[in-house]
């Protein structure tokens, strides 16, 4: 259980050493006022020093771990999985580059990946609650388990929705989706969102990474599927709709939307089917 005063802490993230409630952070403390622990020196980690994520140490991407701001490596020409992460970083203001090459970090398999210094971390999802912790994102430490679990479902949605348009051999196939599977999810994430959001937030009542994943999602079903089945489904998830718009009103947000298609012309709606 957490303290009664967890809430009032959520939205500065998860880090008890440096945030958190007031009962873990006091455990915390004395923990790392142990003086025959040599710990990392920054706040945002709890390793022994040396610490392989923040000591000064060669890298495979060396040079782009001095940048003094975040790195986000994906394809050029379309967001995709890319965009719940860019759109974050847009909105905190945070400083970021794009680069449309992989970084050559061996322990992520590939892109959406984000670099921060020396520390890489790659998987949309994973990405995402990073960012969330960094850039003040996260979700009530209560609804951890919830965050995860919706993190997974709208992996699920995005990659069902972008495979029936890839593979899909007509559009009756794809209404059939829509009315079917499709609207299976919408409706279980508005469940979700209904118990555990308030309007316009999916968990608790301001702007979590699991808002930014959804719009992307979101964003996807509309572009693959076209603006008719898109609102067809909204229609069924009132509360998922209110997270859309509410994210889409960002004005930061908006105008990074604007710079390019979130998927690549041949997956579009108006486009042959399958997709080519």
């Amino acid at each position: 259980m957490q303290c009664e005063h967890c809430w009032g802490f959520y939205h500065k993230g998860t880090n008890f050493r440096v945030h958190g409630c007031p009962c873990q952070k006091a455990k915390y403390e004395a923990v790392f006022a142990d003086q025959g622990n040599d710990y990392c020196q920054d706040l945002q980690c709890h390793n022994l020093s040396p610490c392989q994520l923040h000591q000064a140490s060669t890298s495979c991407c060396s040079d782009e771990a001095e940048f003094n701001g975040y790195t986000v490596y994906y394809w050029g020409g379309f967001s995709g999985r890319g965009q719940p992460l860019m759109a974050m970083l847009a909105d905190a203001g945070a400083k970021y580059q794009r680069k449309t090459q992989p970084c050559k970090e061996k322990e992520c398999f590939a892109v959406p990946m984000v670099r921060k210094g020396h520390y890489c971390m790659a998987q949309t999802g994973a990405c995402a609650a990073f960012l969330g912790e960094e850039l003040g994102y996260n979700h009530p430490p209560a609804l951890r388990h919830i965050a995860t679990k919706l993190n997974m479902d709208i992996a699920d949605l995005w990659s069902e929705s972008y495979e029936r348009r890839c593979t899909g051999p007509t559009w009756a196939e794809v209404d059939a989706y829509c009315a079917d599977r499709g609207a299976d999810w919408f409706c279980t994430l508005d469940v979700s969102a209904a118990k555990y959001g308030t309007p316009g937030h999916m968990l608790g009542n301001k702007p979590t990474y699991i808002d930014f994943l959804l719009w992307n999602a979101l964003e996807v079903v509309r572009f693959c599927f076209g603006e008719a089945r898109f609102n067809g489904l909204l229609a069924r998830a009132p509360h998922v709709a209110q997270v859309y718009k509410a994210v889409n009103s960002r004005p930061r947000v908006a105008a990074y939307a604007k710079e390019e298609p979130v998927l690549f012309p041949g997956a579009k709606h108006d486009a042959a089917i399958p997709s080519k």
